[in-house]
């Protein structure tokens, strides 16, 4: 896909730094010519919107200092429905069942 074409798509990463896992999603992505941001527990009270680059929403100053969570999270801002279901069958293919004959 072009760049040009997926300019507003945007997907925000969590808990996704350093797997197998997060590198073939990654690789995914930039193919898509979808914009990635590796999301850190400091931004967890600054507004999605803002961590997505959506105009005029401020990231704010706050910083997060609480307890983080260790589950794997995508948000996927922009995306057609057909390009979030390829993203989630390659990124977490035991969690969504599909039937044998789709493979």
């Amino acid at each position: 896909m072009n760049q040009r074409k997926n300019s507003g798509v945007a997907v925000l990463l969590y808990n996704l730094d350093g797997s197998e896992r997060a590198r073939k999603i990654k690789f995914i992505l930039v193919r898509m010519g979808v914009r990635i941001k590796n999301i850190k527990k400091e931004d967890y009270l600054k507004p999605i919107g803002a961590l997505a680059g959506v105009p005029g929403i401020e990231p704010g100053g706050s910083c997060y200092d609480g307890p983080g969570f260790t589950e794997e999270m995508l948000v996927m801002k922009g995306m057609t429905m057909a390009s979030t279901w390829l993203v989630a069958v390659i990124s977490f293919p035991s969690r969504i069942n599909l039937p044998e004959s789709f493979w």
